[in-house]
């Protein structure tokens, strides 16, 4: 069997190039959390903002939608903290052809919401409030396969602090339809 070292070198570089370039194109949203307030009491209710930015044409599933891979997001495991849910703004929805049904779906940037609700017993101190998104993000030509990501941000919790109203989430999140995801 003949060798050629041009060809394998070809091969081998055009080989390479598209795993790289796949690599690099993998991550199409790039993600980030907030919290409200930042300092709280044991047994209080904090808002988490989960915001996603997209690279122009890609687009990600919604929590609620049947014709697609839906999003997921769930809360790392916190002794501080009792329960939460995940609300989500209003998806664009429409006939997706690729999946033969219609799809929601949100593109260029998206904040999903959860309210967490603190233990009555959580230890002050510094708490990393850790969030895994798992999700498939789609252009109108092809889809990545599902990916997870992991965002976090810090939650002070002292009980010295005077414990806030607790939120009201209609008029915090401004019509944001909910869906439970405990």
């Amino acid at each position: 069997m003949a060798h050629h070292p041009r060809l394998l070198t070809f091969l081998s570089a055009f080989l390479l190039a598209g795993v790289t370039s796949f690599g690099e194109k993998a991550d199409h949203i790039q993600w980030s959390v907030s919290l409200e307030p930042v300092s709280v009491s044991p047994s209080s209710k904090v808002l988490a903002r989960m915001t996603g930015e997209f690279d122009p044409g890609w687009h990600i599933y919604s929590l609620s939608t049947l014709g697609a891979i839906p999003t997921t997001i769930h809360l790392e495991p916190n002794p501080a903290v009792a329960s939460y849910r995940v609300l989500q703004p209003a998806p664009h929805r429409a006939f997706d052809p690729g999946f033969n049904s219609d799809t929601e779906t949100f593109d260029r940037e998206v904040t999903f919401f959860l309210e967490l609700a603190l233990t009555k017993d959580a230890r002050g101190g510094s708490h990393e409030i850790a969030l895994e998104v798992r999700y498939q993000s789609c252009s109108d030509k092809i889809c990545i396969p599902p990916v997870r990501r992991r965002a976090a941000a810090s939650l002070i919790v002292d009980p010295a602090v005077q414990r806030i109203a607790p939120l009201d989430s209609g008029r915090l999140l401004g019509g944001v339809a909910g869906s439970a995801n405990t």
